[in-house]
């Protein structure tokens, strides 16, 4: 499908997003479901492969943190489009398309309550905020997502002042593996990395913040036994259909890892 044909962040609850992602989650025999609703009676969806064949990888991809982000979620949508079902029946796939949907629906980065929804899961201090509706949606299903994140977790986020990409990244080693490697690779065909420098209170060398303990879903996972995980920042100044491509790239890149470590 052309990518041009994407509409814009605030169009996430339109007719146009929703069929189609049911119609791609029907013509590949993927499982729509809720996986909660929020106070506001919004949904924050799961879309997954079937658990068809034991010993194939599971990955967890997530987009939608923030509801100014949208690259990451048209790229799961434009991902699940354009792979082919023999692919698809290779790993388990499975996919939060937009935490924060009241936040998306708006075009804010925060939820519809101001809360931050990448915060608080974990090496909370006194005084701050702890996780937010949407996190404490996801924390309810803990097990759950950590089942299906056993061969790694993505997180895709953007950075709407950069022009250049980062990311974070977690493995179990004390220097970045193949893993941190392979996303950063992918993001370099489409983007420089930004300058080094602390953003966000994180060290950033060469466009990666390794092992950065800043309280978020993918500190959490990782260290309640996700072996992997990453959060990916696309330069959200820049072309939208380069970031829809980017950000299925990544997603395709994660998936042939995890592939090619199941093969080891």
């Amino acid at each position: 499908r052309d990518i041009h044909s994407f509409p814009t962040r605030r169009s996430f609850r339109s007719l146009s997003y929703l069929s189609r992602l049911k119609s791609v989650a029907k013509s590949k025999s993927l499982r729509l479901q809720t996986l909660g609703i929020l106070e506001d009676t919004s949904e924050i969806l799961l879309v997954e492969t079937q658990l068809e064949r034991q010993g194939i990888p599971r990955i967890l991809v997530a987009a939608g943190f923030h509801g100014e982000e949208c690259g990451g979620v048209w790229g799961i949508l434009h991902f699940l489009e354009r792979t082919p079902v023999s692919l698809l029946k290779r790993f388990h796939l499975s996919c939060l398309p937009v935490v924060n949907p009241t936040g998306f629906s708006r075009g804010q980065r925060h939820n519809f309550w101001g809360e931050s929804q990448n915060t608080g899961f974990c090496h909370v201090k006194p005084g701050e905020q702890g996780p937010s509706k949407e996190g404490r949606l996801l924390l309810a299903h803990r097990d759950m997502l950590i089942y299906r994140a056993e061969c790694g977790f993505l997180s895709l986020h953007e950075d709407i002042e950069q022009s250049g990409y980062y990311l974070y990244t977690f493995e179990r080693s004390s220097q970045p593996g193949s893993f941190t490697q392979k996303l950063k690779s992918t993001e370099s065909l489409y983007f420089r990395p930004i300058p080094d420098g602390v953003y966000d209170g994180a060290c950033v060398n060469d466009g990666l913040a390794y092992c950065h303990c800043d309280g978020s879903f993918e500190d959490y996972l990782f260290h309640n036994g996700v072996i992997r995980t990453a959060c990916t920042e696309t330069p959200g100044t820049a072309n939208l259909s380069i970031r829809i491509t980017a950000n299925a790239a990544l997603i395709e890149a994660f998936a042939a890892f995890a592939l090619s470590e199941s093969r080891l």
